[in-house]
């Protein structure tokens, strides 16, 4: 799957281009909590991650049976 996503290291929002039709997103820290899920339609999708604590992230993208995983930093 191609995405993009920007801006990497994220200060207050992070931008996801998406694929179209339905993607499953979900934001894990290092030791797998999953700190939020939601599912979202194609084009730009913005999470803000204003209130986590620096530190690394997951997030994963599922897309017609398809996953991506991109690693961000806060």
């Amino acid at each position: 799957m191609n995405l993009s996503y920007y801006p990497n290291p994220v200060t207050n929002a992070l931008n996801i281009e998406l694929p179209t039709g339905d993607n499953q997103i979900e934001v894990y820290n290092l030791t797998g909590m999953l700190l939020h899920q939601t599912t979202a339609a194609g084009g730009l999708f913005t999470h803000n991650m204003a209130d986590y604590p620096a530190g690394m992230y997951l997030v994963t993208v599922m897309n017609g049976g398809k996953r991506a995983v991109l690693k961000v930093v806060k």
